[in-house]
């Protein structure tokens, strides 16, 4: 099985990288675009993606990229990596400024995710998994392992 230690120290970096860029927006006034879909589009969205873009692809160049704020090619399907990036997920909140908006970073391989980070920026809390070394949640200062629940999602 592959180690995914480096992809996910690398992916949880530029989550945080990303969060404290949408955090120095968040505090300022800022224009809304409307995207073709009809959905909001902040400063705070494509700047974040852009550092978060920068810091994969500088390890990784390799790899594939399917990101909320970039134009998809069919390129990334000939690529056996996959990284998968909403830069702001929860932008309506974020223009709301309810602080419930997260960075969200996937490494998939051959169809299966490897790698996974969330990172809830106002909270200062970072959630992350990868195949072989568990989930655990990082929040003041204190890693703490995470387990899965007992109970049935009803």
């Amino acid at each position: 099985m592959k180690d995914y230690t480096l992809e996910l120290e690398v992916a949880k970096s530029a989550a945080r990288e990303a969060g404290k860029k949408i955090m120095e927006v968040y505090a300022l006034p800022f224009a809304v675009e409307i995207k073709k879909d009809a959905s909001p589009v902040t400063q705070a969205d494509k700047c974040a993606e852009k550092i978060i873009l920068e810091m994969l692809l500088k390890e990784f160049p390799m790899y594939g990229v399917l990101a909320e704020e970039t134009e998809d090619t069919s390129e990334r399907l000939t690529k056996e990596y996959v990284w998968t990036i909403d830069p702001l997920d929860g932008t309506k909140e974020f223009v709301a400024k309810n602080g419930e908006f997260t960075v969200n970073i996937a490494l998939v391989h051959k169809h299966e995710p490897v790698v996974g980070v969330i990172y809830a920026p106002v909270l200062d809390q970072l959630y992350y998994a990868a195949v072989g070394k568990g989930s655990f949640l990082e929040e003041g200062g204190k890693k703490h392992k995470l387990t899965p629940s007992s109970h049935s999602a009803v």
